[in-house]
């Protein structure tokens, strides 16, 4: 039972920091800085994906066990896109 509901905090917490990104893209997609300054056009879609996934973790911390797949896609694109960072 522990570690269900550590489970459920962990996704909880990494869900809302997903969510936590609108205010940034928010941001640029208003300035429009990422086009007009910075000439990149990756950086606010790059950022939209992180919002769904951030509302679907929400949602699989109810009942984890039965959202195995969404936890583990989740799990895996998160190392995956710090690999490409770290490298970057």
């Amino acid at each position: 039972m522990k570690r269900e509901r550590l489970t459920q905090i962990v996704l909880v917490i990494v869900g809302l920091f997903n969510l936590a990104i609108i205010y940034p893209l928010y941001l640029d997609l208003r300035n429009s800085s990422w086009l007009l300054e910075r000439k990149n056009e990756v950086h606010p879609m790059f950022l939209s994906f992180f919002i769904p996934v951030g509302v679907f973790l929400i949602m699989a911390a109810r009942r984890p066990s039965e959202h195995r797949s969404m936890i583990a896609l989740a799990a895996w694109w998160h190392i995956c896109h710090g690999v490409v960072m770290a490298i970057q």
